[in-house]
């Protein structure tokens, strides 16, 4: 035994081998042996999963956008937005800093794949959620951090667009880092009247892409990170917006429906300048400061005019609206969040505590302009203005009291304010003012059990709520109490797999708009006003998720489910008089319910040169509304099923396919006799691709079909061609084609208790562009790098 053992080790550790012959030591020499092993993509640390960048193969100069869609289980829409194993992704960081704030698109469309050595996916924590000892439920979102190659952490990357096309069609957009220890500046600005980027490798069209119409946009940022420390960071959002839409709207009203058609278009100005910041304090390690104040200034500036006409089931015309408003309006935020986490030397109790506050102000000017049916007209100049200041006081106490118990004392408080005034000039009788006050505070205990595998909680509290509503000549007292439990169960049930359940009690008090008793009638057909007497509504939720993942065999599985149930929810309640005039308000009403249940599986599997990554989810779920009509209660009942499959298949680099399938099955019904039942089916069926004919040719894009039942059928193709040059690859040459058959329409349909609408906005449609995209980048190894994820 020891002989084979000594024969084992001898044969794996040596290159040579002796042979003797008689008394002659010869030398021979072996044939090398290459062993190849497949790289892991991915491993689990703890609650984080952590994706090694350099086992994906990427073109040059490839995108961390680029890089993500080809992890297991990561999908990104065509909006931008990112999910991983279903879960919405809130954050990215770079090297454990926070980078441009919540501006995912900042990292994901500018960032170089090359760089990135590990990508870890992590639930997204605050510190004193990552420092408290008591059970808390799963985070529902999940913080990306991009963690730099250690000879690729230190030095000036940029990457800068420029692009002019057809139809008058121009971008120009970039960003420019230094990245230094331990101070990093970040730059990014754009000028385009297109959507998409240098992230994008064409100006993707698509169904329901510009549904607000066609815009320009002008932005700029600025990002200063002093390490962990803190960062700060200037926006600037410029946008004008041009919207043409027809929108027809059946009106659902027992045995007597009308239609009403209107043609609207709107153009739109916003200047938005912000500044956000992050400072982090910590004593020593058992004590942590946080500040993070924000400010931003706003100027909007809006005109539109609208044509409009409602008629019967039988064609007679109820009546008809020519509208036009103009509006000028300043908006000013402050705002901040200071929190303070004490641990025990010992690390058995945790103190928490947190101040959040923030002030709105909205000072606008409105001049509207509306004629009925070709004889009653109206001319209003109206001034509103409007402001918020909210409150909210947390305090959190954990001890760890022995063998795996844990106790906590929770305080929550909420304070809002709000005042409004519209002053309609020449006319007190549509003028007023309202102010609106709500207080509630939240005592709660704990009493939890854990171990390394298995948690379980019990939150036993009550929630005391108290508002007044101050009107013209009246005022408005609510007091209500809601007894709160929380129940939570986490199990472990493997290395890679762990379940979680539980059940929650929450609330939420009525918004300024809904309490205020001010009349809106800006549009004459459509007036509105809110209920001063309305009352926080009460959910009950329940809630359950599976998730677990297999390294060895890149597959990963995610289950969950959840129901609620509403008391004192707050609907819209709607009403008309004989010719169709429209008064909208809010009511409180109780017995809605719904459910959700969703699944989503993913496999990736590598087989020589040929790498293939799957997802296949579904899920169906059921929403019992309630809404009024004519001041009658309505139940509408929805169900909705949904089934989904993504497939990416890449080929050595020569190519990647992405086809994907997608279907969902609605049904609405309606409990009032004489509103017919609805039910329609959305499927979409999408390719994309990437090919490399020629070392340095890349021919992409895209095909999208999709076809609703009861909407005309939408196909659309858009594709682009590169040229690179320079030894490095860093220059790109482009023309790409939007929208080659020149089909793109943005029509969507929406259902509710009340109306079925269906509305077509102007969409950007066929143009061709030319563009030119440059790389820098010189980095090098640095030190006193962080590289763990961190909270502010």
């Amino acid at each position: 035994m020891k002989i084979i053992f000594l024969l084992l080790i001898t044969f794996s550790c040596a290159a040579y081998a002796q042979e003797k012959v008689s008394d002659t030591v010869k030398t021979v020499n072996l044939k090398s042996i290459e062993v190849k092993a497949s790289k892991a993509v991915f491993s689990i640390r703890h609650d984080t999963l952590v994706f090694d960048a350099t086992a994906f193969k990427l073109s040059p100069n490839a995108a961390v956008g680029d890089l993500l869609k080809k992890l297991p289980g990561v999908v990104i829409d065509k909006d931008g937005n990112i999910t991983v194993n279903g879960k919405t992704v809130n954050k990215i960081q770079v090297d454990g800093r926070n980078f441009f704030g919540d501006n995912k698109d900042a990292a994901t469309r500018y960032l170089p794949a090359d760089i990135i050595d590990k990508i870890e996916v992590a639930p997204t924590k605050t510190i004193a959620q990552q420092r408290s000892l008591s059970v808390k439920p799963p985070s529902e979102d999940v913080t990306i951090n991009l963690t730099l190659k250690k000879n690729k952490n230190t030095g000036i990357i940029a990457n800068l667009t420029a692009g002019a096309g057809t139809r008058n069609r121009y971008n120009a957009d970039g960003m420019i880092n230094s990245f230094q220890q331990p101070v990093r500046v970040s730059v990014m600005g754009a000028v385009s009247n297109v959507e998409g980027g240098s992230g994008s490798r064409i100006m993707m069209a698509g169904p329901g892409s510009g549904s607000s119409g066609l815009s320009t946009r002008q932005t700029g940022s600025i990002n200063l990170n002093m390490g962990r420390a803190s960062d700060l960071t200037y926006s600037y959002n410029g946008r004008t917006n041009t919207s043409e839409q027809q929108t027809t709207r059946l009106n659902l009203i027992p045995g007597n429906s009308f239609t009403s058609n209107s043609n609207d278009r709107t153009q739109n100005r916003s200047d938005q300048h912000q500044v956000y910041a992050g400072i982090t304090y910590e004593k020593d390690t058992l004590t942590v400061w946080n500040f993070r104040p924000t400010f931003g200034i706003g100027k909007t500036n809006n005109a539109s005019v609208s044509n409009e006409i409602s008629t019967t089931a039988e064609g007679k015309v109820l009546n008809t609206l020519f509208s036009q408003m103009d509006t000028h309006g300043n908006t000013l935020s402050v705002g901040s969040d200071i929190s303070f986490n004490k641990t025990s030397r010992n690390k058995k109790v945790n103190l928490n505590t947190s101040w959040r506050f923030g002030l709105n102000n909205k000072d606008e000017d409105q001049h509207n302009f509306n004629v009925i049916s070709q004889q009653d007209s109206s001319n209003q100049y109206v001034h509103v203005r409007e402001n918020d200041l909210n409150n909210n006081f947390t305090f959190n106490l954990s001890a760890d009291i022995g063998k795996g118990f844990v106790a906590a004392l929770d305080y929550t408080l909420d304070a809002i304010y709000n005042n409004q005034l519209r002053d309609v000039m020449n006319d007190s009788t549509l003028s007023g003012s309202s102010k609106s006050y709500s207080f509630a505070h939240a005592p709660s205990v704990q009493i939890a059990w854990k171990n390394d595998r298995m948690s379980i909680a019990l939150n036993s509290g009550m929630r005391f709520t108290q508002q007044q509503n101050r009107l013209k000549d009246s005022v408005i007292n609510i007091h209500q109490q809601q007894f709160s439990p929380n129940l939570q169960f986490n199990y472990n049930f493997s290395q890679s797999g762990h379940l979680s359940t539980g059940y929650a009690v929450s609330s939420s008090a009525p918004s300024a708009e809904q309490l205020s008793s001010v009349v809106d009638n800006s549009n004459p057909l459509f007036v509105k006003k809110g209920n001063p007497g309305l009352k926080s509504s009460f959910t009950q939720n329940i809630f359950s998720n599976v998730f677990y993942y297999n390294p060895a065999n890149a597959i990963s599985l995610n289950a969950m489910g959840n129901a609620s149930f509403f008391r004192n929810q707050i609907v819209s309640d709607q009403y008309y008089d004989s010719i169709g005039r429209q008064t909208s308000t809010y009511q409180n009403v109780s017995g809605a319910w719904m459910f959700n249940v969703n699944a989503n599986f993913s496999v990736r599997k590598q087989l020589n040169n040929w790498n293939i990554s799957t997802s296949v989810s579904a899920g169906s779920g059921r929403t019992n509304n309630i809404g009024f009509v004519l001041r009658q209660k309505n139940v509408s009942v929805e169900w909705k099923s949904r089934g989904s499959i993504y497939c990416s298949i890449d080929f050595k680099k020569l190519f990647t396919l992405s086809p994907s399938y997608n279907i969902e099955l609605n049904k609405t019904t309606y409990s009032l006799p004489g509103i017919d039942d609805i039910s329609y089916t959305t499927k979409s069926v999408r390719l994309d691709w990437l090919l490399t004919p020629l070392k340095r040719i890349e021919i992409s894009g895209d095909m999208n079909y999709t076809n609703h039942s009861r909407l005309p059928e939408v196909f659309i193709c858009n594709s682009a061609a590169a040229c690179k040059f320079f030894k490095k690859e860093q220059l790109v040459l482009k023309f790409s084609v939007n929208d080659i058959f020149n089909n793109n329409r943005n029509i969507s349909r929406t259902t509710t208790a009340t109306y079925i609408e269906t509305k077509q906005v102007n969409a950007l449609q066929r143009y061709m562009m030319i563009s030119l995209q440059f790389f820098f980048g010189q980095m090098s190894g640095g030190r006193g790098v962080i590289t763990r994820a961190i909270a502010l």
